[in-house]
């Protein structure tokens, strides 16, 4: 069966040779995605540091939720239009008129979108801000309630920010650029660590003032990140003025495939912002929407640090080679990306579930935040964790449906999931409270990679996985004397063993009998990540 590769409407079909392990390519893909990989190590390092500060001077309770409740509306936008639907959209485009040699079509593409970011964001903003004003007005009488509106209200303007961050990073990375828009998160959590602790331990300020000031630094933190990827941009060669212009026929051709798009990559983020307001309004504990944060922060960190890595450096390439109508190099860098994720992901998603109680104690488990809070976190993280490799794979499937511009399969697939999400929430809450919203969110995730993996072997025809097969039975039997190492020393020596101790052997060991194994089986990915390409 023949798929269409390039916008320019040309075909080629991608041959069975180009899933049969073809290594071309992939310096394009692993060592971009080593760089990310590393500086969004550091991102997340500081990031988890953010978040002990934060649970050290919130707990886990009314002030708190608000805060994380408030945090994620924001931060759901920036996934949805900024590092979702909108660089899903714009990055082939752009990448189109840029190795094509048009820098004037480039720059003009560039202007339009981040003029019409701007303009609809703004809009967004101000309908918010009006939605928020009436909801205060309308008898909501709970502190968490009142709370949650007025700190929803202050850093809304943070979608706008964080927007235009994600879609210069976008073009970034299409340059070939990857350190800036990697490196960009660590400001929010400097200021965000700064401002915690200036307010909450330095000043002592009480958790409903502090909150405010925490938020405060948010919209800093957004200031400074569009200036640093702005000059970045400029550094390049790029000068963007915004400007409107739809009839653009670049611009246009993002319009029409954006709209699938939001629905096709925000399936896991509306899935969890739909859990985190069921937990809002349905548990009977103030406290549920920060343990569904600590636990999504937990999961999301080998996520963000090599599986969206991974998936940040190879869509600029898949783009590349859909232009370039190069369909057997194209075939050869989606199977890369879900061999690279698959072999992180399946290692991190039962390395979670094994340590969580001595890491979220570890991490999360003084002064505000108590035993309670790390037993209900350390338990939703069981059933967020079994998906992580899910949530990895589905991100690379998405967008290689994208680079060969159908976005309407992804939407599809991706619609279905949201609406099985919400009974399955409803179902599950009940007799697993937190733990039921994160499962949930790991079944559909799940059956979303497995639904849009049938899909693409479909349309490609006669493909053989062998390729990712080989790779994943090494992985899974590394991970297997991973899970019997950490088992036995945990059981065996470390019972009594100071937490952080315990957490440090546990990991430590884990990696090191993982890597043996995985380097005794000759594993091709572990071989590729030691060479950097």
């Amino acid at each position: 069966m023949r798929v269409r590769a390039a916008h320019s409407g040309r075909e080629g079909s991608l041959q069975s040779s180009a899933f049969m392990g073809n290594e071309t390519g992939s310096s394009r893909v692993v060592g971009p995605a080593k760089v990310i990989a590393g500086l969004t190590l550091v991102s997340r390092g500081l990031g988890l540091i953010r978040d002990a500060v934060c649970a050290h001077v919130l707990g886990v309770g009314a002030a708190s939720s608000a805060f994380w409740v408030a945090f994620q509306i924001p931060n759901l936008f920036r996934r949805l239009f900024g590092e979702g639907a909108l660089s899903a959209a714009f990055i082939p485009v752009f990448s189109d008129y840029h190795h094509a040699g048009d820098r004037a079509g480039a720059r003009r593409v560039g202007c339009c979108v981040l003029g019409l970011l701007v303009v609809t964001l703004l809009g967004l903003t101000l309908l918010g801000e009006a939605t928020l004003g009436l909801l205060g007005k309308v008898g909501w009488d709970t502190e968490r309630t009142r709370l949650t509106l007025s700190l929803t209200a202050l850093m809304l303007p943070f979608m706008v920010m964080i927007c235009v961050t994600a879609m210069l990073g976008g073009l970034l990375n299409v340059l070939g650029h990857f350190a800036t828009p990697a490196s960009a998160p660590i400001v929010l959590n400097v200021c965000m660590i700064a401002a915690a602790i200036g307010a909450g331990v330095w000043r002592g300020l009480p958790a409903n003032q502090l909150v405010f000031v925490v938020a405060a630094s948010v919209l800093v933190a957004g200031i400074v990140q569009v200036v640093i990827h702005w000059i970045a941009v400029e550094r390049r060669g790029y000068r963007l003025t915004p400007a409107l212009d739809t009839r653009h026929e670049g611009v246009r051709r993002i319009i029409r495939t954006m709209g699938p798009m939001v629905v096709g990559l925000g399936a896991v983020q509306i899935n969890t912002l739909a859990d985190t307001l069921i937990a809002y309004w349905y548990i009977p504990f103030d406290g549920a929407p920060t343990v569904l944060y600590y636990a999504q922060r937990l999961y999301d960190f080998p996520l963000g640090v090599f599986s969206l890595a991974v998936v940040t450096a190879v869509f600029p390439e898949l783009s590349r080679l859909a232009t370039l109508n190069d369909t057997a190099r194209y075939g050869a860098t989606v199977i890369k990306g879900l061999r690279l994720v698959l072999f992180i992901g399946l290692p991190a998603s039962i390395g979670l579930i094994l340590v969580r109680e001595p890491l979220v104690a570890f991490l999360f488990e003084r002064g505000e935040f108590g035993a309670e809070g790390t037993r209900r976190v350390a338990q939703t993280l069981i059933y967020y964790a079994a998906g992580v490799w899910a949530y990895g794979c589905q991100h690379v499937l998405i967008r290689s449906f994208y680079a060969l511009k159908d976005s309407r399969t992804p939407m599809r697939i991706a619609a279905y999931m949201i609406l099985l999400n919400v009974p399955l929430n409803l179902i599950l809450v009940w007799p697993l409270a937190e733990g039921g919203l994160a499962l949930s969110t790991a079944i559909c995730a799940v059956i979303q990679v497995i639904w849009l993996g049938r899909t693409l072997a479909r349309r490609m025809g006669e493909v053989s996985w062998w390729a990712i097969e080989s790779s994943v039975l090494r992985t899974a039997v590394a991970t297997l004397a991973m899970t019997i190492m950490i088992v036995l020393l945990d059981a065996m020596w470390l019972g009594d063993v100071h937490v952080g101790a315990r957490l440090a052997a546990l990991v430590a060991s884990g990696v090191v009998v993982f890597v043996a194994v995985a380097a005794a089986l000759k594993h091709p990915e572990l071989r590729e990540l030691a060479r950097g390409r």
